[in-house]
């Protein structure tokens, strides 16, 4: 059959990331070898745990999903395909492929059936039935073990509930079969425009836009429709049955949904924006003024409040309405359980200079309509603010304390004060206020909140009086995190809500470990049984995926030598095996190794960085090495590192240690207000203690780095002439320029970045106007004698294409040694694989050049 085998697959395992001499047998891997290497992608588990699939993407061939038995060795490969998934039941497979063909595979006859020209399709909650709509808009409905087919004709969208009914939209009509009587049609609505949009209040209702008459000058209005499946009445919302809403349209917001359903009080909420469009003429003269609230890109666009769309609400059996958004406070956040709203002005602050200012949070009981101030100026950073899973609570980050707001007795309590360690992030050295280490969740009974501090979790009920850790990372320096992605909410609708994680005590809870060692794993945790390793190895693990009640797990292991594998483990007999061991041949090559070095900086920092040697290595030799910065990369130890000729940054460790280079990649720490100066610093320190071990020639050495590694580059080159040879890749070069300048992808200036971000200034040059001199490349451009290549995309927006000209100008004013190359039609990184493929080469050439010849 066609895109169909079962093959037999044996294991090799290797552990550890230890060298192996003398191997006469292995192969030298050569640039031609590159294109054996696959990677893996897109892990998923039945849920009864018996089949696992993945996808093996390869840069220079096509890519083949897999389909594995989890006992035996079972195989099922389906070239070309992706978007592998199981049935809720474990008894089908689906998947489909580029050229719109979808296949469905029988688990257990392990037979399949084939659909072609595919639209969209989809396999109901039950398993029982496949909803196939091609391209000429024919819905074909099929029973999936009898293979009874139903067609339906002039079909745009379909949708099925949890329990198996599916609304059809047709050309005219939306109509409803149920699982009592799937073969009769309910027509639940008629309208001569069309519909669109179709959601379900899980097995309760269904709501859809009506499309209205186009008018050209107006946004495009619609009617909601909203079907109750008990009572089976339709209710309708038009904007003319409300004068509230007669000058305005129901809008669906590019790229959403539009509508958000509240199955337990069954409430729509919805957008609203102006009938009339905003009247855009043609600007003559721009008028930038010093003390608007943002920048004249940014205010014409997100602070032209009264043109911007506004969340409002229906309660259909009411029918009523409520529009939620102001243009005084037009942003809008619906809580867990939909009856609060939290509602601010995301501009209230400006201008000021972090990339999002403090905002004033109100909160709207949807029930009493009562709004309350709640936080004053709460900071807008990510992960400062969240909510309880049952809307019962808020939390938020302030005051170096994590906080929760009872919605139900309007009580702000401080529930970390007590804890004997700091949440706050006091190693955070990016410049502005600190971040909290973390917030993981709320327990599913809403009683207790996850709070991290450095090493450990910590288990705290509402109030804070009660504060329980559950892991033990600190007497180990190991850092215990829950593995939020198996726990986010599975209903979350996008930013229309609080995504919130919520974990079932009783079921337990899977944390990920790491150590000071740079070893990862995984444990377990649950109330009776406290904390249990499931896997904690001299590896790398990740992408842990868990069946319900964490019965079977998988999770992709490596090591430096050792690529990617499928671990799988059954917690019934807590035995672990090998799925799948990815790229097999990399056994047939010679051996990698990896050193984790410790070393410190002339501040006393106490640092570590990867020291990867040649393949090959010859004690009796001296080698050239490339250092590789990017902040902290010590966590790489583990990980295995891919030959390629397609790296977006130029640049892949394995090409280098594969031809006769060490490769080491330092932690760097920074000083708020002298970060190339720390760079430089952190990055010489573990030079010279690579150096002591004599093996690495300290003419030889060569300096890469891309973005903010780019601009480290720069300046280290002008404190040391150390290096023999550098790249730098898209970095900012002049940052008095840079700090002035628009970045026109965001629509504001760079100055964020300086006072409250990554460039690490924390000022401006205007009043630290030395500081920004000694850290800036172009301001000690003359110091500068490494031969440096420098690299960007034309079409950068990130850092402007220009601050990589401005380092070549002056140094060709100065002719000092360099080259440029710029990429037309590229951006920040290098998308185009041919263009990958000429930059990999023209670095690689450099360094050749300039440490071997």
């Amino acid at each position: 059959m066609r895109n169909f085998a079962i093959q037999s697959i044996v294991f090799i395992l290797v552990l550890g990331c230890q060298m192996v001499f003398g191997q006469s047998t292995k192969k030298v891997l050569r640039e031609q070898d590159y294109k054996l290497w696959h990677t893996l992608e897109d892990e998923s588990m039945a849920p009864n745990g018996n089949w696992i699939a993945f996808k093996l993407q390869y840069e220079n061939a096509n890519d083949t999903l897999v389909l594995r038995a989890s006992k035996g060795d079972k195989q099922f490969i389906f070239p070309q395909y992706f978007n592998g998934q199981f049935s809720f039941d474990s008894n089908w497979f689906s998947c489909q492929n580029d050229r719109d063909e979808v296949v469905l595979f029988d688990l257990e006859k392990e037979t399949k059936d084939e659909f072609k020209k595919v639209k969209k399709y989809q396999l109901d909650a039950s398993g029982n039935r496949i909803g196939i709509l091609t391209h000429t808009d024919t819905l074909l409905l099929q029973q999936v073990k009898t293979k009874k087919r139903q067609y339906l004709s002039n079909v745009k969208a379909f949708e099925f509930s949890s329990k198996g009914d599916i609304v059809v939209v047709k050309d005219t009509s939306v109509v409803l079969f149920t699982t009592d009587n799937p073969l009769v049609a309910i027509i639940i609505a008629h309208n001569s425009l069309g519909f669109k949009n179709v959601i379900w209040n899980q097995d309760k209702g269904v709501a859809f836009f009506e499309n209205q008459e186009t008018v050209a000058t107006a946004n495009q209005n619609h009617a909601i429709g909203y079907y109750d499946i008990a009572t089976q009445k339709l209710y309708t919302l038009n904007t003319d049955d409300f004068p509230e809403l007669r000058d305005k349209s129901i809008v669906k917001p590019f790229g959403q949904k539009g509508m958000l359903l509240e199955p337990h009080e069954d409430k729509v909420f919805f957008y609203l924006n102006a009938r009339e469009k905003a009247k855009r003429e043609e600007v003559k003269m721009e008028v930038w003024e010093y003390d608007s609230p943002l920048e004249y890109p940014s205010q014409i666009t997100e602070g032209a409040f009264e043109t911007q769309n506004k969340l409002a609400v229906w309660w259909p059996q009411k029918n009523k309405i409520r529009v939620l958004a102001t243009n005084d406070r037009p942003r809008t956040i619906v809580c867990p359980d939909s009856n609060y709203i939290i509602s601010f002005n995301p501009i209230a602050y400006e201008p000021q200079f972090e990339l999002s200012g403090p905002v004033d949070l109100y909160l709207t009981d949807l029930k009493t309509n009562e709004t309350v101030l709640l936080l004053k100026k709460q900071s807008q950073k990510v992960q400062t603010f969240g909510a309880s899973s049952q809307g019962s609570y808020l939390h938020y980050y302030r005051d170096q304390n994590w906080w929760v707001y009872d919605m139900h007795k309007k009580t702000h309590t401080n529930i970390t004060k007590k804890l004997p360690y700091t949440v706050e992030n006091y190693k955070q050295d990016e410049a502005g206020p600190k971040y909290a280490f973390g917030c993981a969740g709320w327990s599913s009974d809403n009683r207790h909140v996850f709070i991290y501090d450095e090493y450990d979790i910590w288990k705290i009920t509402p109030d804070g009086k009660e504060r329980t850790r559950i892991t033990n990372g600190r007497a180990t320096a190991t850092k215990f995190r829950v593995e939020d992605d198996l726990y986010v909410s599975q209903s979350f609708r996008g930013s229309i809500e609080f995504l919130t994680h919520t974990f079932d005590k009783r079921e337990g809870i899977i944390v990920s470990a790491f150590d000071k060692n740079k070893n990862w794993g995984y444990y377990f945790w649950s109330e009776t049984k406290g904390l249990k390793k499931v896997h904690h190895n001299t590896s790398k693990s990740s992408k842990i995926k868990t069946t319900a009640k964490n019965q079977e797990m998988i999770w992709i292991e490596e090591a430096c030598n050792v690529p990617p594998r499928i671990v799988w483990q059954s917690n019934r007999d807590k035995n672990s095996k090998v799925i799948y061991q990815s790229n097999k041949q990399y056994d047939r090559f010679e051996s990698r190794k990896a050193e984790l070095i410790h070393y410190v900086n002339t501040r006393g920092d106490s640092l570590q960085g990867v020291l990867y040697y040649p393949v090959g290595y010859d004690e009796a030799k001296k080698y050239p090495m490339i250092t590789y910065i990017y902040e902290k990369l010590s966590h790489r130890l583990h990980q295995y590192e891919y030959p390629t000729l397609y790296n977006r940054g130029g640049f892949a460790v394995a090409n280098y240690i594969h031809d006769g280079y060490f490769v080491l990649l330092p932690d760097i720490v920074y000083e708020v207000g002298n970060p190339g100066i720390a760079a430089k610093d952190c990055v010489v320190s573990a030079v010279n203690e690579v150096l002591k071990r004599k093996v690495v020639d300290e003419n030889r050495i060569g300096l890469y780095g891309h973005s903010f590694g780019g601009y480290q580059v720069a300046s280290i080159i002008t404190q040391t002439d150390l290096f023999k040879a550098a790249v730098v890749g898209s970095g900012v070069t002049d940052l008095n320029n840079l700090y002035v300048q628009m970045n026109w992808s965001w629509n504001r200036t760079q100055a964020w970045r300086f006072e409250s971000q990554q460039m690490r200034m924390g000022s401006n040059p205007f009043e630290n106007s030395e500081g920004y001199k000694n850290n800036s490349p172009i301001a000690n451009v003359t110091k500068i004698s490494t031969p440096v290549l420098i690299w960007t995309g034309k079409e950068d927006y990130n850092v402007d294409w220009n601050q990589s000209i401005y380092l070549h100008m002056a140094l060709r004013r100065l002719q000092k040694k360099n080259r440029l190359l710029l990429f037309p039609k590229e951006g920040h990184t290098i998308n185009s694989p041919e263009n990958q493929v000429l930059l990999t080469h023209e670095i690689k050439k450099w360094f050749e050049v300039h440490l071997k010849q």
